[in-house]
């Protein structure tokens, strides 16, 4: 499984837990690594 394919199972999975409100890959540069960053609504634990 790839990087996006895994990072959209586990938004998946993270939406049955918590709302997710956005989510989007991020690159610190050109070339370099992607960071997936998640907005939630409501998690309180």
């Amino acid at each position: 499984m790839d990087e996006i394919a895994a990072g959209e199972a586990f938004i998946k999975r993270l939406n049955d837990y918590a709302p997710v409100k956005a989510a989007c890959w991020l690159r610190s540069d050109e070339g370099g690594e992607r960071y997936l960053y998640v907005a939630l609504d409501g998690l309180n634990e």
